[in-house]
């Protein structure tokens, strides 16, 4: 068949006895319209599972936009906890947006309303990941402390 141009999570059961399936849960590999960070945003939220995670995250190995790298490094420490790998994935999103870990730890506060866009690597881009993913980091046991380890 080629080149894998579609992930079917059908056969995926997430925790809690939800079963994403059909039309909409197949992936295209070039849809481009942000749908993949709604995904990756609900399957970190139901703590899916991490092979799943992995095969979407290689669909877009060169994504460079905050939620798709902080999303992998918090999923690293997820699965191995403080590890030379999960530390380099933090180390690689923080480069790419600094911003983040403000947000995600509190030290910054978030708008009363979210940015109309966001630019790579900006604060914008910070508040917005902020927003989606802090609370999975929160509800995550010990990744805020990494987090705040790892800025020292």
């Amino acid at each position: 068949m080629g080149d894998t141009w579609i992930v079917d999570i059908t056969r995926y059961l997430l925790p809690g006895g939800i079963l994403v399936g059909g039309p909409a849960g197949r992936i295209a590999r070039y849809f481009n319209q942000g749908i993949r960070y709604v995904l990756l945003s609900a399957l970190l939220e139901l703590d899916a599972k991490p092979d799943l995670l992995k095969e979407l995250f290689e669909l877009y190995p060169d994504d460079g936009m905050a939620d798709w790298l902080y999303g992998p490094a918090l999923d690293a420490f997820r699965r191995e906890g403080d590890t030379a790998i999960s530390r380099k994935l933090l180390s690689e999103a923080k480069k790419a947006n600094p911003y983040v870990p403000a947000y995600l730890l509190g030290k910054k506060q978030l708008p009363k309303r979210l940015p109309d866009y966001v630019g790579l690597g900006d604060e914008r881009e910070a508040v917005s990941c902020a927003a989606e993913y802090r609370k999975v980091w929160r509800r995550t046991s010990g990744a805020l402390e990494w987090l705040e380890r790892a800025g020292r």
